[in-house]
């Protein structure tokens, strides 16, 4: 049986509100809805927007158009990438299957085998941060030293 496509979309379900009953237009409730969400969702971009507006222009008021903002600027970019790579879904929505994957095919000894080692790399990873930091620090120094003969030319 075809039906129209208003027909589906304006399809009449009676309901009961204290003791009467009413007539409910399912679709336009859901399209309404769906209306509403999306207006919400582009006042928040919009609104994001003009923060990252408000913040490049104070930004570029502190630093300037030259060498330190090029150099913040480049200094953010790890933090940002980890940030959507964690906090924004990308991660999880790649581990979690793997990780269901993992469980159901391997045994618990390879599991608890393969364990050990993450967490060694993850002992390994956590403790070359002061290490980077020194390094970080010694090539901040050489840097300097070498922009100051540079600029001196």
């Amino acid at each position: 049986m075809n039906m129209p496509e208003t027909a589906l979309l304006f399809s009449v379900r009676p309901y009961i509100v204290q003791g009467s009953i009413f007539p409910q237009r399912h679709g336009v409730k859901v399209m309404a809805k769906l209306f509403r969400s999306g207006l919400v969702t582009a006042g928040a971009t919009f609104l994001s927007r003009i923060l990252g507006l408000v913040r490049d222009i104070f930004i570029a008021h502190l630093l300037g158009a030259g060498l330190c903002a090029d150099v913040f600027f480049f200094a953010n970019r790890i933090p940002n990438f980890l940030r959507r790579l964690f906090a924004e879904g990308a991660f999880s929505s790649a581990f979690v299957p793997i990780m269901t994957e993992f469980q159901e095919q391997k045994t618990e000894e390879e599991q608890k085998e393969k364990l050990r080692l993450n967490g060694f790399n993850s002992i390994f990873a956590v403790s070359s941060i002061p290490a980077a930091k020194l390094y970080y620090l010694e090539f901040k120094r050489q840097m300097a030293a070498h922009l100051e003969k540079a600029l001196r030319i």
